[in-house]
Parts: structure tokens; C-alpha cells; sequence
């Protein structure tokens, strides 16, 4: 007996467009769950980050009797070692080799520790790290010898070195005090030579490289000091500083060790409560 072989019809142009239509939907659907997983996830890098900082910080306190410096120079074994708050912090982290180099622009060392990229300081939410001309593609550099961050100090908290804070020091309460915020690696709002957070960047903070917020008499102060929610330099004002890559806030880590993250349209009397160490204001960030 023959049998013919029975055909087997293929999608109609109707059909075919349905199934584009239905993929195209649920694709539509999973996009933003996605996208919200990953800055869930860089938050989480950034927040874990800050912590590590501010513990680094305890721990010098421990050590030192006092919280470390927010800008320090010192000649020590005939060795003039300079550098913000993180250099001086090296030796309570993983990299207390580099810690154990001066940070100076004079020498091949200070010159290899300033152009060396601190994972620990840099968040994966911010997208500003776009080199000058003298750098690689893709890289957190200003210049050839000098790398970017993301962290900075409260000035109301650290000051340089001819002053020791001490955690007693902080009267309106450590968990309710600024010790280290976010800010984009460049902030520069539109300058023509736009600036970058160095975060081994060292001496009065008056230039537009410090990794700090809150510097009395040269950036915003006061209830006019609120934190910037930005996704580009030429947004972000580098006399606030304050800012982040991240939607709708900024991680900042206290001085009891917390970390929590602040809705940019805090208000400003809130913010710079949370700013100041003695202010003896009654609000807080909760």
C-alpha cells in the first residue's frame, strides 16, 4: 500500500507576527526588572564600599586616639608622605603597601601610588570616569598620573592636619553625622577644563580635585548644601560635590559605621544637620 506523506503547514504572516508582537511584550516587561537588578546590585557595591571606609576609619581611631585626617603632610624617617583621608587609611585596608609609600609628586613612588586605581573607591553607577586625551579608553584617570574616585570626607568631621578630631568630638551623634558621602568621579558643571575627584589629592581644600564636601568658606554650606542626583559632569556642581550616579540619591556612611542611602530632595536644613558634628540641631537623617 502507498501512503502519501501528509504536509506540515508553517506559520501564516498573521501568526508569525503575533509570536514577534508577544516576544517583543514580554521583553518590554523583563527590561526594567533587569535594569533595576543591576543598580540594585551596583548599590550594593557602592554601599558595601563606604563601610569598608568608614570601619577603616574606627580603626584608626582605635589605633590613634583620634579619627584620621581629612588632608595630612608629614616628614617621617626623612620621608615627606602627603595624602586626603584614604591614603592615610591604607594601613587599616588591603592596601597597606601602598601605604607605606610617600604620595608625592616629586618621586617615582608618590607618582605610582597616586596613578594606581583603588577598586574600593570607585562606584559602578557612575558613568564620568571618561579619561583626558593623555589616557586610555575606558579608564578613572586625570591625567597620566593620577587616578579618580567616588568617595569623599565631611570637612565638618575631618579637618587637615593641625587638627585632631576625636569621635567624642562628633556631640550630635554618630549616627545621626556625615562621615563620607558619594560624588562622581568628574563634577565639574560644564567647565572647559573639567575637573576630577582625586582621591589622593592633598592640602587646603581649595581646589576643585579634593575628595571633599562641606569645606567652610570655599564650597556650599548650610542649609543650602543638598546632594545632587546627576548622570553627567557638566550637571554636577563641584561646590556642592555631593552627587552620585545612582537615581534618586546618594550612599553616605556615618560615623558610627551605618550606611544608608538619601533621597536627593532631602531638605536642606535636614542635610546640613547630618553635616555638621556640633551643630546641636535636633534633625537627623533617618
Amino acid at each position: 500500500m502507498h501512503t502519501r506523506g501528509l504536509s506540515r503547514p508553517g506559520f501564516t504572516l498573521v501568526e508569525l507576527l503575533v509570536v514577534i508582537a508577544i516576544i517583543g511584550t514580554l521583553v518590554g516587561l523583563l527590561l526594567p526588572a533587569v535594569q533595576s537588578a543591576r543598580e540594585s546590585a551596583r548599590r550594593s557595591v557602592c554601599s558595601n564600599n563606604m563601610k569598608q571606609w568608614a570601619l577603616a576609619a574606627h580603626n584608626f581611631n582605635d589605633a590613634n586616639r583620634h579619627l584620621p585626617w581629612g588632608s595630612r603632610s608629614e616628614t617621617m624617617g626623612g620621608v615627606n608622605y602627603r595624602g586626603a583621608v584614604f591614603f592615610w587609611l591604607f594601613p587599616q585596608t588591603e592596601e597597606t603597601a601602598l601605604g607605606s609609600k610617600p604620595s608625592v609628586d616629586s618621586t617615582v613612588n608618590g607618582m605610582a601610588v597616586r596613578r594606581t586605581l583603588i577598586p574600593g573607591l570607585l562606584c559602578p553607577s557612575d558613568q564620568t570616569s571618561a579619561p583626558t586625551s593623555s589616557a586610555g579608553s575606558g579608564q578613572s584617570i586625570y591625567g597620566p598620573n593620577w587616578t579618580l574616585g567616588n568617595y569623599e570626607w565631611n570637612w565638618q568631621v575631618l579637618r587637615d592636619q593641625n587638627t585632631k578630631q576625636r569621635l567624642k568630638d562628633v556631640t550630635d551623634g554618630l549616627s545621626k553625622t556625615i562621615l563620607f558621602t558619594e560624588t562622581l568621579q568628574r563634577c565639574d558643571g560644564g567647565n572647559v577644563n573639567p575637573y576630577g575627584t582625586l582621591w589622593a589629592a592633598y592640602g587646603a581644600p581649595v581646589t576643585v580635585w579634593m575628595p571633599v564636601f562641606a569645606a567652610d568658606g570655599v564650597q556650599v554650606t548650610g542649609t543650602t548644601l543638598k546632594p545632587q542626583s546627576v548622570s553627567t559632569a557638566a550637571e554636577c556642581d563641584w561646590l556642592t560635590s555631593v552627587a552620585s550616579g545612582h537615581h534618586g540619591g546618594v550612599t553616605i556612611a556615618f560615623c558610627d559605621g551605618s550606611v544608608r542611602f538619601i533621597d536627593s530632595n532631602v531638605a536642606g536644613n535636614v542635610f546640613w544637620a547630618a553635616s555638621t558634628r556640633s551643630g546641636g540641631e535636633a534633625l537627623g537623617l533617618e
